[in-house]
């Protein structure tokens, strides 16, 4: 039995997938589908049952293109969209960095690109920020499920936290021995001279540097979107470190929200402890708000990930949230948070079932 179970636990973080391959091109097909029941408990706003998605791997469907143009260069595509295979609706993007986010075929991942391994990536469309790839990869609970610190990192960082929309980013290429760059900027798509002086909202500038090797894995991030009410500026830095009976995990970032002048600040200690094929994973997450402490809020969390195959894992996760006296705080779930008095503490658990396809 434990032979048949023997995998990496990164594989249930991921994606499983299948490839068409013609000649000198190949289309890759791909897909996760994740449901969990959750239980939560909000102080002053009652308890419920609910249906989530997305509890420890994005549900999504998409389709990778490559076509290999000789002499080390190749063209190619990505388009992926959120799945919520618990009512059978799709995601949303927004589509100048600055609205509210619209109904959206592929609002994961849309661009083309065109790669050369020896000067790098460049693609153009919609994809992850380089902020946002510390915030992901530096948290045991990949900010997804009851255990994410998304509702402290995202939540802060306005609509580009996640991806931004009309991208030209540059990546570089696989050769610099471990060190590595991304550079982002995106435009808002607005005329420039518009009377009411917002030309230049949404447009937005992240750089993201870092190193890859053995064991390590370290990078810091900045970035900046423009809105004439106030620029919204991120950092962050962060790191994982695998000593083999333990993954350990670290993140800070700081946030500063123009149009309302607040400082927030996130802090997270977490790990990832293998049991054979399986894995226990934890954090703690701190919040602070810059000037006003009685906003501060601290979120724990434990999970366990039990791998049935490659392909298919369960999971569990159990979460706290306690807030300050002015915060309020709730967890993650695609259902809709269940908020918590000012003050008041939130609680749930979650138990979920994950496949790739």
């Amino acid at each position: 039995m434990m032979k048949k179970r023997k995998i990496f636990v990164s594989a249930a973080l991921l994606g499983s997938a299948t490839s068409v391959t013609y000649a000198q091109s190949s289309v890759t097909i791909y897909g996760v589908l994740d449901a969990a029941v959750t239980y939560a408990h909000a102080s002053g706003a009652g308890s419920k049952f609910s249906m989530d998605s997305s509890g420890l791997s994005s549900s999504k469907f998409g389709l990778i293109g490559t076509e290999d143009l000789g002499g080390g260069l190749s063209a190619g595509f990505t388009l992926e969209g959120d799945i919520y295979p618990t009512n059978g609706t799709g995601g949303t993007a927004s589509v100048d960095n600055t609205a509210a986010a619209t109904s959206s075929l592929f609002g994961r991942r849309s661009f083309v690109s065109l790669k050369s391994k020896q000067y790098g990536e460049i693609r153009l469309g919609r994809d992850f920020s380089p902020t946002y790839w510390n915030l992901f990869l530096f948290d045991p609970f990949v900010l997804l499920g009851v255990g994410s610190s998304s509702v402290f990192t995202l939540a802060s960082a306005g609509v580009t936290a996640a991806r931004t929309s009309n991208s030209v980013f540059y990546l570089t290429p696989d050769t610099l021995g471990g060190f590595f760059a991304e550079g982002d900027y995106a435009f808002g798509n607005k005329p420039y001279d518009l009377a009411d002086g917002t030309g230049h909202d949404g447009n937005f500038a992240g750089l993201r540097l870092g190193y890859e090797g053995h064991d390590l894995r370290v990078a810091a991030a900045m970035s900046n979107v423009t809105y004439k009410v106030g620029d919204i500026r991120e950092i962050n830095v962060g790191g994982t470190y695998d000593f083999k009976i333990i993954k350990a995990y670290g993140l800070y970032q700081n946030v500063r929200v123009g149009s309302s002048g607040r400082i927030q600040s996130t802090y997270l200690l977490g790990g990832m402890i293998p049991v054979g094929p399986d894995a226990i994973r934890f954090s703690v997450n701190r919040l602070h708000e810059h000037g006003d402490s009685s906003r501060d809020a601290m979120l724990f969390a434990v999970g366990y990930i039990y791998n049935l195959s490659k392909r298919t894992s369960l999971y569990g996760t159990a979460a706290f949230m306690a807030n300050h006296s002015k915060a309020a705080y709730a967890m993650s779930q695609t259902s809709g948070a269940l908020t918590p008095e000012a003050g008041g503490n939130d609680t749930g658990v979650q138990f979920g079932i994950v496949t790739r396809f």
